[in-house]
């Protein structure tokens, strides 16, 4: 199933992207406004979770259509 298949997909790349973003280091209170230091990891994981969410929404229209 086709479904399946991108879900299989999906997790595994949301296991690469949890292993980037697990090299950020929380700020400390107080460092609230100091830049990223890494923004193009910041950025590409921004858009992968914009892609996941609209190929999320993706399925599940075509689920309410079936």
């Amino acid at each position: 199933m086709e479904i399946q298949r991108l879900s299989e997909e999906n997790k595994k790349m949301l296991q690469e992207k949890k292993l980037e973003c697990a090299s950020f280091q929380i700020l400390q209170k107080g460092d609230l406004f100091k830049p990223v230091k890494n923004g193009h990891l910041l950025e590409g994981t921004i858009y992968f979770l914009l892609h996941e969410n609209q190929s999320l929404e993706n399925a599940l229209e075509e689920l309410r259509m079936e």
